[in-house]
């Protein structure tokens, strides 16, 4: 499985959010909608655009059934909902996501699809960000996604970490961590076709950050919305190759995983503030 990522290289500092935000609003260019994971109407896509039939050109930018927001599973509320797996399952996760790092930001294509997407309008939206970031450096990279089992457990590091309307009545902040990582991981390689290993397991070593920040999820919304996490360190007996991530508000820059190479370089001042 490949993908596209694009990353342009920054003097200063900026994070995912607002350079996704400067993108939409670039003057005289008008990018496809789903590059912000909505559809023409401006409505937010709630499902997986990699379960497409093949030959359907039109399809990324088709109007998707969606899932009710309130309905989804954010708990577990009770303890019955401890054993409820269904967000492996939910065919929800986007497959264009923003994200920075301590020099650079930029966007990862994930799937056949998108990998198609981003080839039609690469060159608007280089266009568009040489508007917002200028005549800087830019590289556009093909790396392989996969998931592979290890028989010893390796390292990962998530910067910021969006839990949305998250109940730690009957788990821990860590076995809450620990659940959605594992399941967003298995549902991310659902979506796009890959093997996650049968005994997938994720163990929390540490968290900077347990929680004293909200962020909205959405502009019209005034209270609640994602409770973000920072410095989520984690071990798992998988090696991921590619963009992962886990959470929500993923397409925005949030949960993006990195391995340890990647998290000693990552500038933690600034990251999602």
């Amino acid at each position: 499985m490949r993908q596209i990522t694009i990353k342009w290289r920054l003097s200063e500092h900026m994070n995912a959010g607002d350079f996704r935000k400067r993108l939409r609003s670039v003057n005289g260019v008008e990018l496809p909608k789903l590059l912000f994971w909505h559809d023409e109407s401006g409505q937010t896509v709630r499902c997986g655009h990699t379960r497409t039939q093949p030959g359907d050109a039109s399809a990324v930018e088709k109007k998707r059934d969606r899932i009710d927001n309130s309905a989804r599973k954010r708990g577990p509320r009770t303890e019955a909902a401890l054993l409820d797996d269904s967000r492996a399952s939910d065919d929800a996760m986007p497959t264009i996501r923003f994200f920075h790092s301590k020099s650079f930001v930029g966007i990862h294509f994930l799937g056949s699809e998108m990998i198609d997407f981003a080839s039609q309008n690469i060159a608007l939206l280089i266009d568009s960000a040489r508007q917002v970031l200028g005549p800087v450096e830019f590289e556009v990279q093909e790396p392989d996604l996969d998931m592979k089992s290890r028989l010893t457990p390796r390292t990962y590091f998530i910067p910021s970490l969006a839990l949305r309307n998250p109940s730690f009545e009957f788990i821990s902040v860590e076995q809450y961590c620990e659940r959605i990582i594992q399941q967003d991981l298995r549902r991310q390689a659902a979506i796009l076709g890959i093997d996650a290993p049968d005994n997938l397991y994720v163990r929390i070593t540490s968290i900077g950050d347990p929680g004293t920040h909200w962020v909205r999820t959405n502009s019209g919304q005034k209270t609640g919305g994602a409770l973000r996490l920072k410095d989520v360190k984690f071990i798992t007996n998988a090696d991921l190759k590619g963009s992962w991530s886990a959470g929500s508000l993923i397409s925005k820059g949030f949960g993006s995983i990195l391995n340890p190479a990647a998290a000693s370089a990552m500038s933690l001042r600034g990251s999602n503030e």
